[in-house]
């Protein structure tokens, strides 16, 4: 299900943060809601969230969403990749959900993690 790096990633996020729960590959439909009364696009915008899908989100106990963290490997320098990139960005952001774009060659022990998520920096490159 998850390639050896996405794993890494995985287990280095539980140990991060022991107290929360660590979902991986999760459709932004789980996370996001349209609001039925927004016009006659409810469904055009549904399904462009279903098309996209979170790495891993870290939730707390009662699974509010604490942040999404996304790993970015060479795969997102294409602009398919980027485009897909910058809506998921932009919708994360509006719903007020905490984004770390994480350097996939390179992914942070669980002490820059944790001050990640301490620090409130969102979509930033780690």
């Amino acid at each position: 299900m998850l390639s050896p790096n996405e794993q890494k990633c995985f287990h280095r996020l539980r140990a991060a943060f022991p107290d929360h729960v660590v979902l991986a590959q999760v459709s932004l439909s789980q996370l996001l809601g349209v609001k039925k009364g927004q016009g006659n696009n409810y469904q055009s915008i549904l399904n462009r969230f279903r098309q996209l899908t979170a790495d891993f989100v870290v939730c707390n106990k009662d699974f509010s969403i604490a942040a999404v963290f996304e790993l970015d490997d060479s795969s997102h320098d294409k602009p398919k990749q980027q485009n897909s990139d910058a809506r998921k960005s932009a919708a994360l952001t509006a719903a007020g959900i905490p984004l770390h774009r994480l350097n996939g060659a390179r992914i942070p022990n669980e002490s820059e993690l944790r001050q990640l998520q301490t620090d409130g920096v969102a979509s930033q490159n780690v």
